[in-house]
């Protein structure tokens, strides 16, 4: 005879789902942010002042913010990891909010290098969540 799955057993695999789901929209949105700061690297190297795949950059910050910090994700992790990952965050947005400033003084060479920092940083938190 076959046996059916206890409760609680169906609950761990609900669970699993769930959080192999919110793992599958955190990577979506750490491959979105580098899409958006490469889309944002072309416009830089042409030296013209477009900030909208910068602004798209910054609402995917956001976005990963809002589902990283939920309980459910982080149970995962030790503590010094979700720490590492909320202040790669904060220094994303940071850089971002740089970048912009730089870029609406038309400071490219120097908006170039707060570029290259912003992809290392974003890489960086991509380790972070996904290892």
């Amino acid at each position: 005879p076959r046996s059916t799955p206890s409760n609680s057993s169906a609950a761990s695999d609900v669970y699993k789902r769930q959080i192999k789901g919110e793992y599958s929209r955190v990577s979506f949105l750490l491959d979105q942010a580098g899409k958006n700061l490469m889309e944002f690297g072309k416009v830089i190297y042409e030296k013209k002042s477009s900030l909208e795949s910068l602004q798209d950059f910054s609402e995917t910050i956001f976005q990963l913010e809002e589902l990283i910090t939920t309980n459910e994700f982080l149970g995962d992790y030790e503590p010094m990891v979700v720490y590492q990952m909320g202040y790669k965050i904060e220094k994303l947005h940071h850089l971002a909010a740089t970048l912009t400033s730089l870029l609406a003084d038309q400071e490219f060479e120097r908006a170039r290098l707060y570029l290259r920092i912003l992809l290392t940083e974003l890489e960086e938190l991509r380790s972070l969540v996904l290892e």
